[in-house]
């Protein structure tokens, strides 16, 4: 969730082993070392960790422009669908916007745990239920849900009912495929995996997904993964350098004076070093002006 007040929220892992051995959210996306991690939101130079609620760990998604944050958090209370690493029972959150505001958000029915990944001004949150297993997935995500003054609303799934859900498909052939990010002309960016999990950094419109490393066939590395697009088109994400196997940030930006017209710049970065050099990728894969994909309105 972007806001406009400069806030960043993020997960980051401490120097504590966890005392039940839990891999925690964090660790499928850093070392996996077992180590607790905790929510955190980052303004004006300021750090502030994010309360659990009675665990060892929690994880932030998003901020909104309340500053009301989003993710999950462990409670003290173990939790017999959990699988394996996880022990504890968690739930979806909201912090904020008092710096001690805690709200668990309970899942769905019967379910045993919940996430929530993104909140808007209005309050909405969106986010999973299930059982106790990874929070950003599988077991965990066995129902898409809507919290609304707190009480979970099933969202549906793509037999269209409840929620009004479009299927954006994969790459290729690709079995598998996950929209990370939306801008206001409803351009969706994500990543679409092959089956044995190989990651493809796609732009959706106008009912077309493309691969945006297929934009810049000069680029010898791979965009993995497009994380999010704000309204100027601009997509971060992550891409992997040729040989050295590296993982880079990257920005992909339309052009602006100075350069074509035609096309738009990405520049990979790591977090110590930003490499030189630049690449175009066609205008005509940005969304025109005032024009929406076909099924989707606002």
């Amino acid at each position: 969730m972007k806001n406009e007040l400069g806030a960043i929220s993020g997960i980051a892992e401490t120097d504590d082993p966890n005392p039940l051995g839990e891999i925690w959210s964090c660790g499928w996306f850093f070392t996996q070392s077992r180590h607790n991690c905790f929510g955190f939101v980052w303004q004006n130079g300021q750090k502030r960790p994010l309360a659990t609620l009675g665990g060892y760990n929690s994880f932030a998604t998003g901020t909104n422009n309340q500053l009301q944050t989003v993710g999950w958090a462990e409670t003290n209370v173990p939790e017999s669908s959990c699988v394996a690493p996880q022990v504890l029972q968690f739930l979806a959150v909201i912090w904020g916007p008092g710096v001690d505001d805690v709200q668990p958000l309970p899942p769905l029915g019967d379910d045993k745990a919940s996430a929530a990944t993104a909140i808007n001004d209005e309050g909405q949150v969106v986010g999973i239920s299930g059982d106790c297993d990874r929070a950003f997935g599988r077991f965990s995500a066995k129902h898409a849900v809507l919290w609304e003054n707190g009480v979970p609303v099933e969202i549906g799934d793509l037999g269209g009912e409840p929620g009004k859900i479009i299927d954006l498909g994969a790459l290729g052939d690709d079995p598998y495929s996950e929209a990370l990010g939306i801008n206001e002309d409803r351009q969706v960016v994500g990543v679409s995996y092959s089956e044995g999990f190989a990651c493809r950094a796609f732009l959706w419109e106008h009912g077309v997904m493309t691969d945006l490393s297929d934009l810049r066939p000069g680029y010898s590395g791979r965009l993995c993964v497009a994380n999010d697009i704000n309204d100027l088109g601009r997509i971060t994400g992550e891409a992997i350098q040729e040989g050295t196997g590296q993982s880079v940030a990257f920005l992909a930006t339309p052009l602006t004076h100075g350069a074509s017209v035609n096309g738009m710049a990405a520049r990979p970065a790591s977090i110590n070093q930003a490499p030189e050099g630049s690449w175009s990728l066609p205008r005509n894969v940005m969304l025109r002006s005032g024009v929406r994909p076909e099924g989707l309105r606002r």
